[in-house]
């Protein structure tokens, strides 16, 4: 609904990502957790995300996909705050809240806001 035309939902297994998406330049893994005080519980997994994409690949199901070029985030999706919880070498790592990607599609619905816009509020979060 937030107009990202590249999402994937994967298997839902114990320590393995919610999904991935791909919006132009900007590669995304993202959990989501009802956690508070997730951070100590998510550390590994946190890690095994990052040394995902710094892979360079992100298989899928049905192909994989290249994100050597890619600027690469982690999203925990929460209900708290969002912000910036580290950097991995090139890869940001944040908490972001729900409530924002509700703002995000409800700005999408008001205004005429373009893929290069969508961007840079995605990456920006």
């Amino acid at each position: 609904l937030l107009g990202i035309h590249e999402v994937y939902r994967f298997e839902k297994q114990k320590g393995v990502a919610d999904g991935f998406f791909k919006i132009g330049n900007l590669a995304v893994l993202y959990d989501c957790t009802l956690r508070e005080g997730f951070e100590e519980d998510k550390r590994h997994q946190i890690e095994n995300y990052c040394n995902t994409l710094k892979s360079g690949n992100i298989d899928l199901e049905a192909k994989t996909v290249n994100v050597v070029n890619c600027e690469k985030q982690v999203w925990i999706i929460t209900r708290g705050a969002t912000r910036l919880l580290k950097k991995v070498d090139d890869i940001e790592v944040k908490e972001v809240s729900v409530d924002k990607l509700i703002e995000l599609y409800t700005l999408r619905l008001k205004d005429n806001v373009d893929e290069k816009g969508l961007i840079d509020v995605l990456r920006s979060l």
